[in-house]
């Protein structure tokens, strides 16, 4: 789950092969306002306000592991980043808009990188 704090909405991973989504929950209203079946089933979503951002790290996308990037306001899916299939959560330096998967590589903890695409 990843929150914006801005708009009180969260966005919901939800981990299941056979019918992959994503949903937006509001907080005020206590309902989903949103269903992204764009990406597949994931088990890491972050949020970061600096960029409006939120991502979210899918393993079982139908095009393979991939990274997809939310917009926060209003949140619709702005493009999906190919991963490595070992990849199942995200994190973001904000002050170099990097972007980071950790993964295994060669039986080895490893991180994969790539720079936050300019929208």
């Amino acid at each position: 789950m990843a929150i914006n704090p801005n708009t009180n909405q969260a966005l919901l991973m939800i981990a299941n092969r056979e019918h992959p989504q994503s949903v937006l929950w509001d907080f005020k209203r206590q309902r989903v306002l949103s269903v992204f079946d764009q990406v597949g089933s994931g088990d890491g979503a972050i949020y970061r306000s600096k960029v409006d951002r939120f991502l979210i790290a899918a393993f079982d996308d139908s095009s393979g592991p991939v990274v997809g990037i939310l917009s926060g306001t209003p949140v619709r899916l702005l493009r999906k980043v190919p991963t490595d299939r070992t990849g199942s959560w995200v994190g973001m330096d904000e002050t170099n808009l990097i972007v980071y998967v950790p993964t295994i590589l060669e039986g080895r903890p490893a991180l994969t990188e790539f720079a936050l695409p300019k929208d």
